[in-house]
């Protein structure tokens, strides 16, 4: 119930899964839709240096940052 009241779908999720994300239960699920990332912004990495976390994708977005 949590989830659909989110708009976490089972597509979200596989989008998001998809993309590498190591997302740590449904809460994180909930903060990533809530704060606007999905699965094009996810795509975001560091190159070259490490894997960005979840977290740092919200933090990242709440700053303004889009998908290209």
């Amino acid at each position: 119930m949590r989830a659909k009241d989110h708009g976490v779908t089972p597509e979200f999720v596989q989008e998001i899964r998809g993309m590498g994300l190591s997302v740590t239960g449904l809460e994180q699920y909930i903060r990533l839709r809530d704060h606007g990332v999905k699965g094009d912004f996810a795509r975001v990495e560091v190159r070259g240096l490490r894997q960005v976390s979840a977290e740092e994708l919200v933090r990242v977005r709440d700053h303004g940052v889009t998908a290209l």
